[in-house]
């Protein structure tokens, strides 16, 4: 069985529970400039390593201030983003920069992964980059953690363990990890751990305490950081006017019983 993979944050994971994962324009996916609604995935175990290393670089550059290099193309770029592309942007952009570095912040995300068979609309011609408009249901939905052998216990659910314990078991392409995880890599090597992958729902029992003490950055602060960047006061009042509706929308909904989806990596 081969089986695709996604990376998300661990916050999103009640609300993946939920609805599944769905085709969205979420943090990942807007801060390396995608803005087609699409899920996105890794193809099999060493997609899964590129996909890591790719994100790495695009963390990199946000750092370092390059993630809108060439001015006329950002602003283009910027202004054809819907409010809702926008707000996971910047998100994004401010959770990488209060991080000290991508190996903190890949410890608050986890690897999922789901039977390729699920889905019948795969695009997989490059399959680091591949990615499919239907939605995986919950039950399709596994964690990846890693379990020691001696007792089966769970070590690490992080993506940074999942990623560094797939170069142990792909030598031909560790190289992606070798520089800065080595260390990482050697502990997996032994055959002291295995990965295993637990379903969603039965993850979320073992570890409710991922659900908690979140930290949340404010509709203000994502604001504030357009207005600081140069995002012109139009577009920042109909992005304010997008939230409003959006408040209204919750609001109406617990009067009359019902929800309001949210996104599975926003």
């Amino acid at each position: 069985m081969r089986y695709n993979y996604h990376f998300t944050q661990t916050k999103n994971l009640a609300s993946i529970l939920r609805w599944g994962l769905r085709p969205r324009t979420g943090i990942h996916s807007s801060v390396v400039g995608e803005k087609t609604s699409k899920l996105a995935y890794a193809a099999g175990d060493v997609a899964a390593i590129s996909s890591f290393s790719s994100f790495e670089y695009y963390y990199g550059a946000v750092k370092d201030g390059k993630h809108d290099e060439g001015t006329e193309r950002s602003e283009l770029y910027r202004r054809s983003l819907t409010p809702r592309q926008y707000l996971a942007r910047q998100q994004g952009i401010e959770e990488i920069k209060k991080t000290r570095s991508f190996a903190e912040y890949a410890k608050r995300n986890v690897y999922l992964c789901f039977d390729r068979r699920c889905i019948s609309d795969r695009h997989e011609e490059r399959p680091v980059d591949s990615y499919t408009t239907q939605t995986i249901p919950p039950e399709e939905i596994k964690v990846c953690v890693i379990r020691r052998k001696s007792d089966n216990s769970v070590y690490s659910y992080s993506m940074l363990d999942v990623f560094t314990f797939l170069c142990s078991q792909n030598p031909k392409h560790s190289f992606l990890g070798d520089y800065v995880y080595e260390d990482l890599i050697d502990r997996f090597s032994g055959g002291d751990f295995y990965m295993d992958r637990i379903g969603l729902e039965k993850f979320i029992e073992m570890f409710p305490e991922i659900l908690e003490d979140q930290e949340m950055i404010s509709c203000q602060d994502i604001l504030s950081a357009g207005q600081t960047r140069g995002i012109k006061r139009g577009a920042i009042d109909s992005i304010k006017s997008f939230f409003q509706n959006l408040l209204h929308r919750g609001s109406r909904a617990d009067k009359e019983g019902g929800d309001i989806a949210d996104d599975n990596d926003r």
